[in-house]
């Protein structure tokens, strides 16, 4: 593996989820495209935890159009 890879594998799954926990919710499903190690830990119970801790619960839109006249 690369540097790069060699760092990510050598930490553990609670300093990951901490780190994605920072992401922008905007970039969860990038995150979880990377490999299947980093959609595991977004999918975990922890990783709703830390975004909670870190003070972003997500966007949730829900509307309808109205057309007034």
């Amino acid at each position: 593996p690369t540097t790069r890879q060699a760092l990510f594998q050598s930490i553990g799954d609670d300093l990951l989820t901490q780190l994605l926990a920072t992401m922008s919710f905007a970039d969860r499903s990038a995150i979880s495209s990377v490999c299947k190690r980093w959609r595991k830990v977004v999918a975990s119970p922890g990783f709703i935890q830390a975004r909670r801790s870190v003070g972003e619960t997500g966007l949730v839109i829900l509307g309808n159009v109205l057309e007034t006249e």
